[in-house]
């Protein structure tokens, strides 16, 4: 199988500090790789490289298609409609609004259609954005914390279609996570960072529970799965 994303030589520092030093990474085309680790191990850095709004300092990335569908921490909206906004997303002009309100129906939302972006709550920004990505149905989606604001129920509603799209659509998913369970439940393979480094990549179930690394122990001694 192809690759859908490489990576050579990559470095980026903020500050003098390195935040990320990745010599080599490739992700599979159809591929679903969970990024997991402590806080400023450089999860958020790598996927604004990968998304494309962030420069490195040293090295390549290659992404093999230009339908990308990136979700950052803090969702960005405009101060109209939220099926306006996500319809916005859509390349497909023809299908746009039945595709926007599909997505807010996978995901419980139909009753916030009308509000504008400026009236959500954070959580619900979140599920706007993420009904966004629904909508697009890119080749590779990136997501950085995509449930973070996100309740018990909206989280399973925002797993389940995600799971539902990258199955239908052999999407490629990359998504960064604090929560080992939801790696367990949506990836295939999992990255472990640390200080901007990878420092361990398996298979996802072999991974959570026998991790090899020490920061991958620690991270994870704090987690029941």
């Amino acid at each position: 199988m192809s690759n859908m994303l490489e990576i050579r030589g990559l470095k980026k520092s903020f500050g003098g500090i390195d935040v990320l030093d990745i010599p080599e990474l490739s992700i599979e085309k159809g591929g679903r790789c969970a990024l997991i680790g402590a806080n400023g191990s450089g999860k958020t850095t790598l996927l604004r490289i990968l998304a494309g709004v962030l420069a490195p300092d040293e090295g390549k990335v290659r992404i093999m298609t230009d339908k990308v569908s990136y979700m950052p921490q803090k969702p960005y909206f405009f101060d109209f409609s939220v099926e306006k906004n996500i319809a916005l997303a859509v390349r497909d002009r023809k299908n746009a609004k039945a595709r926007a309100n599909a997505a807010l129906s996978a995901l419980g939302l139909e009753s916030i259609a009308a509000r504008r972006g400026s009236s959500l709550s954070g959580g619900e920004a979140q599920r706007m954005a993420f009904a966004r990505v629904l909508a697009e149905r890119n080749e590779l989606i990136l997501l950085d914390e995509p449930t973070a604001a996100a309740d018990l129920i909206g989280c399973e509603r925002m797993e389940k279609a995600l799971d539902s799209l990258v199955a239908e659509s052999g999407a490629t998913l990359v998504f960064a996570t604090h929560t080992p369970a939801q790696a367990l439940k949506l990836a295939r393979e999992v990255i472990v960072l640390d200080k901007g480094r990878v420092a361990e990549r398996g298979e996802v179930r072999q991974l959570l529970y026998s991790p090899r690394s020490e920061c991958a122990k620690s991270f994870l001694s704090h987690w029941r799965l």
